[in-house]
């Protein structure tokens, strides 16, 4: 809640992450950012307010390696409407998940879907392209160490 700006005791559907929170208060404090200060996140303003909002495409970029998660190798996802599709570094296929039917993303509808598949792909590619985005490489010495994965 903030008064002045939510409705109160108003709710939302928008899906937002914590790179949102900058721009959003950049936004509130009409600030503007410094033209050599690239966003990764989107202003929520209109969604805070209770106004329709779409976000667009929601980008998670993790290629470092950690066991915390433990079930969670080097990737990227993209969650746009209903879909969310996680893209391993690795050797593992992608998976596609609908959110709306299936928030605990238990059932790979990646061979059941190919056209989202393909547009999500396409969609986490340019992303890439557009951020210029470090990508992993495999290194064939350290691959006994991922048996697990």
């Amino acid at each position: 809640s903030w008064p002045g700006v939510t409705p109160p005791g108003g709710r939302s559907d928008v899906i937002v992450q914590s790179t949102d929170l900058y721009p959003t208060l950049l936004s509130l404090l009409r600030l503007e950012p410094t033209p050599d200060h690239p966003l990764d996140g989107v202003d929520l303003t209109p969604a805070l307010r209770g106004e329709p909002f779409d976000r667009g495409p929601m980008f998670t970029y993790f290629p470092h390696l950690t066991r915390v998660p433990d079930h969670l190798p080097p990737g990227v996802a993209v969650h746009r409407g209903d879909w969310k599709l996680i893209q391993s570094f690795w050797r593992k296929p992608p998976e596609l998940f609908n959110l709306a039917e299936d928030q605990s993303e238990q059932t790979n509808l990646a061979e059941k879907h190919p056209e989202v598949l393909a547009d999500l792909q396409k969609t986490l590619s340019e992303m890439q392209t557009e951020t210029k985005a470090l990508m992993p490489h495999p290194n064939p010495a350290a691959a006994e160490n991922f048996n697990a994965w």
